[in-house]
């Protein structure tokens, strides 16, 4: 039997209402954790972090990893960290293994954690821990989503220009 007490505000948006109590045991703990993952997934809500990160975000340097990039969201005490890069070679794929690593802290402390590779063999520690906090997340959705649609129609419209240089179109040969 799953120990939950329910917490001071509950938000439509959270995929698991209530919160474990202390004297939860380490098997209920799990669960919990693992369901409030499995929700975080199912309703984009990882997906979401991504998107405001990549492009609400500021691009950072990832020092001695020449092979990853890093952007930072950051609104109030939340704080949004995608990575994303390569390590080790897989030789069954003949590439590397790419990597992307979402981190989320509110007021300091760690929220999510999930790690997402292609190497089979990884077993990566992800949790999400739900608050009120994705309130805040979620209510950039529609900006990320409106400056990616804006920079997908600009990368568009680039390459269309590209090609018509490319065809000589408009110039007489």
């Amino acid at each position: 039997m799953t120990i939950l007490a329910q917490p001071q505000t509950v938000t439509s948006l959270e995929p698991i209402v209530g919160r474990p109590t202390m004297g939860a045991t380490l098997v209920e703990l799990q669960q919990i954790k693992a369901d409030w993952l499995a929700a975080a997934i199912d309703n984009g809500y990882l997906e979401t972090c991504r998107l405001i990160a990549r492009t609400l975000g500021k691009p950072e340097i990832v020092k001695n990893w020449a092979t990853w990039q890093a952007w930072r969201w950051q609104a109030g005490d939340i704080v949004i960290m995608l990575y994303e890069g390569s390590t080790h070679y897989l030789p069954w794929a003949k590439a590397f293994n790419q990597v992307q690593v979402i981190a989320v802290y509110v007021g300091g402390r760690q929220a999510v954690y999930y790690r997402k590779s292609e190497d089979p063999q990884e077993s990566p520690d992800n949790f999400f821990v739900p608050g009120q906090w994705i309130d805040v997340v979620l209510s950039n959705r529609e900006k990320a989503q409106e400056t990616e649609r804006g920079r997908s129609l600009t990368l568009v419209e680039k390459r269309r220009r590209q090609l018509l240089d490319q065809l000589l179109i408009g110039v007489d040969i």
